[in-house]
């Protein structure tokens, strides 16, 4: 699954509705800083979705187990997947601004809809530090 690209408000809107976990870089594509780092970011993507496939894997493999042990499935909220998603600010100059993107390029992570962390600049191990946090 490669990094998304938001191509609207509406669509950033829908995608804080539709994940639980979301790291977005807002980028300018004329930035050599954002050309620079765009690989770190994207290394993480292939990582977070095997860890999703075998979190998903171990939930289904346990679920009969824990229904019989504790009546519910609560393991099914603790599961999240990290998804990863890119705003060009130059195309989408509005909603880099209504969020606060003053840098380029900016990483925000959002947990249930809600900003809980932001990274602004090309800073490697602050950017990795963000990703593995929630991985």
């Amino acid at each position: 699954m490669p990094v998304s690209n938001i191509t609207s408000e509406d669509a950033f809107d829908n995608l804080l509705v539709e994940n639980r976990v979301a790291v977005i870089e807002f980028y300018s594509s004329t930035s050599g800083s954002c050309r620079a780092i765009a690989p770190v970011f994207d290394q993480y993507v292939p990582f977070a979705t095997l860890r999703a496939i075998l979190q998903i894997h171990y939930i289904i493999g346990n679920l009969c187990i824990m229904i019989a042990d504790y009546g519910s499935c609560s393991e099914w909220e603790k599961f999240h997947a990290v998804s990863f998603f890119r705003v060009d600010a130059g195309e989408l100059p509005q909603l880099s601004k209504h969020r606060g993107v003053t840098a380029m390029p900016t990483f925000q992570l959002y947990v249930g809809g809600d900003k809980v962390d932001e990274i602004k600049g090309s800073n490697q191990t602050a950017l990795v530090g963000l990703i593995e946090a929630v991985l």
